[in-house]
């Protein structure tokens, strides 16, 4: 485990021309490197590591004095977050003149060649799976039913380690097979169809994507698709778990009598990092994204939440959700109210009706 940072304010050092810490060099030059951090944060990390700057210079650089004994990387997500809340806070986005209306959306989606889509919990509410962060959502249901330190506790890696039984117990209350995609997944895959859809980046874990047939995906939380072993790591469909988690029970790993031998669903809990997927396509999509559709998200979670203030300035963001997000940043269309009533309306528009209604999804 690794120990709390403790951060204290201290005076800001100066930054080299190369875009790496040097007390000697003039505040211009600092000022010149801070813009390029907001501007490429991903690329200005990589200069710094190459620079074999350590990531509580760069902290220090931001006026936190940081003792951390554990993984560098943990640091530096840390200072790729702070960032990026600079960039949104300190240098928000001009919303663009257009699109602005339904009409001017419905046609900017239409001339898209490669939209990124953000989806979360709100676009699966209307199948039946709760949300997290509603009042009747997961971590309300959650707090009512265990006595946990905090609702999210039982997606925290550490806590399931000693005691997977909290989340076991509530595991089949989101588990695969029970819920159909929605009009809003449909809507997803619509886009694919037509060659539209760049990547979905979905933070939800119930493989509705999946289900709904969607293949350009990138499941950033991971899902319920298949469970590991925390020993052995031997991996499994969700279907070989399927009854015991139904039965409220433990799943345990049948090739391996280690004492950690559960078979934990390949959802990313908090303590754990994202897999490689997520980095790697990142990197690929955003300088060609050409219109960004943040769909039923709270926009809390990072490093998902970073995505928008990433993109280039001149490509159009829309938010398809029940209320505003990532404030002080402004998407260039607010829609408000239930994602696939919203969908809805857009497919209908963009003469997509039927695919949006239609009653079967592929299977799985």
């Amino acid at each position: 485990d690794t120990s709390p940072a403790e951060a204290e304010a201290e005076e800001p050092a100066p930054e080299a021309a190369d875009g790496s810490y040097d007390d000697e060099e003039e505040e211009e030059e600092e000022e010149d490197g801070l813009e390029q951090a907001m501007s490429d944060t991903d690329g200005w990390i990589r200069r710094q590591r190459a620079n074999n700057v350590s990531p509580e210079e760069v902290l220090a650089h931001l006026g936190l004095r940081v003792r951390f004994a554990g993984d560098p990387d943990e640091l530096w997500a840390l200072v790729a977050d702070l960032v990026s809340q600079f960039r949104t806070r300190m240098l928000p986005r001009p919303r663009l003149p257009s699109p602005s209306t339904l009409d001017e959306l419905a046609a900017a989606i239409a001339r898209a060649e490669h939209i990124l889509v953000i989806s979360g919990a709100g676009i699966s509410v209307s199948a039946g799976i709760p949300d997290f962060r509603s009042k009747s959502g997961v971590y309300q249901m959650v707090e009512e039913k265990f006595d946990l330190p905090d609702p999210q506790s039982l997606f925290d890696i550490h806590y399931f380690v000693e005691d997977p039984v909290p989340f076991f117990t509530f595991a089949r209350n989101l588990y695969p097979g029970k819920y159909a995609p929605t009009p809003s997944h449909r809507f997803i895959r619509a886009l694919e169809r037509r060659g539209k859809l760049l990547r979905n980046y979905t933070q939800n874990i119930d493989t509705l994507e999946q289900v709904a047939g969607i293949e350009r995906k990138v499941t950033c939380h991971g899902s319920f698709e298949t469970a590991s072993c925390l020993a052995c790591k031997r991996r499994v469909p969700c279907d070989e778990i399927r009854a015991e988690i139904m039965r409220a029970e433990v799943p345990r790993c049948g090739a391996c009598s280690h004492d950690l031998n559960v078979l934990k669903p390949d959802i990313v809990f908090f303590g754990e990092t994202l897999g490689e997927g997520f980095e790697a396509h990142i990197r690929e999509d955003l300088p060609r994204c050409d219109l960004l559709l943040v769909m039923g998200s709270s926009m809390r979670v990072q490093p998902v939440a970073t995505i928008p203030s990433m993109l280039a300035r001149d490509v159009p963001q829309v938010l398809i959700n029940r209320e505003l997000v990532m404030q002080p940043h402004q998407f260039d269309v607010e829609l408000l109210g239930e994602c696939d009533a919203i969908t809805a309306e857009l497919a209908r528009r963009l003469g997509w009706a039927e695919d949006v209604a239609e009653a079967d999804a592929p299977a799985a």
